[in-house]
């Protein structure tokens, strides 16, 4: 069983949980099952909620079917999203040997529960919190990706981790910036 604490002192160290990670070797499909589609769907629905419950608190002009299709494409954004996050993570990491994409997978999905877990702010109709608390899910998912590329492939703590934690994180965050950016104009 999980201890739920776990999460949070992964961000704090390469090798508590990590370890226990590395281990595991899911499969795409697997972490896909038990990890992206219900955090994701979580994420979706709390876009769901926040359009179509608090629709005037983000000035929102959207109709139910409009709302819907927020929610859809946000949801599929983040399936695509951490596939291709993946592809980039195996593609920085690499060197000599690729790590298997299964592997790269996992760790952007265990890095990206922070961003998907602040999707839980939007219960409150309040977009400045909204803003702070996907600030703090995007330090989250950096500090995860830090320790996870330390942890499981270069196990020196150095200032080419962190540069290939930057890289990957920049990409990731310009994706997003593009999504939500997307979604703004459609709800405005």
């Amino acid at each position: 069983m999980l201890n739920p604490l776990l999460p949070v002192r992964m961000m704090f160290s390469a090798h508590t949980g990590w370890d226990e990670a590395a281990r595991r070797h899911p499969s795409v499909r697997s972490t896909f099952l038990y990890r992206t589609l219900p955090w994701s769907l979580l994420a979706s629905a709390m876009v769901w909620q926040a359009l179509g419950q608090h629709a005037a608190a983000y000035d929102s002009h959207l109709d139910a079917f409009g709302v819907n299709m927020v929610a859809l494409s946000f949801m599929l954004t983040c399936w695509v999203g951490s596939w291709l996050m993946a592809q980039f993570t195996r593609t920085v990491v690499s060197t000599e040997r690729p790590p298997a994409l299964a592997e790269c997978y996992h760790l952007v999905v265990l890095a990206s529960w922070p961003v998907w877990l602040s999707s839980l702010s939007l219960l409150l109709p309040l977009p400045w919190f909204n803003a702070l608390a996907a600030l703090a899910g995007l330090w989250g998912s950096l500090s995860l990706l830090y320790h996870g590329l330390d942890g499981w492939y270069e196990h020196n703590d150095s200032t080419n981790t962190l540069f290939k934690a930057y890289v990957v994180m920049v990409v990731g965050a310009l994706l997003w910036t593009a999504v939500a950016a997307t979604l703004l104009l459609v709800i405005s």
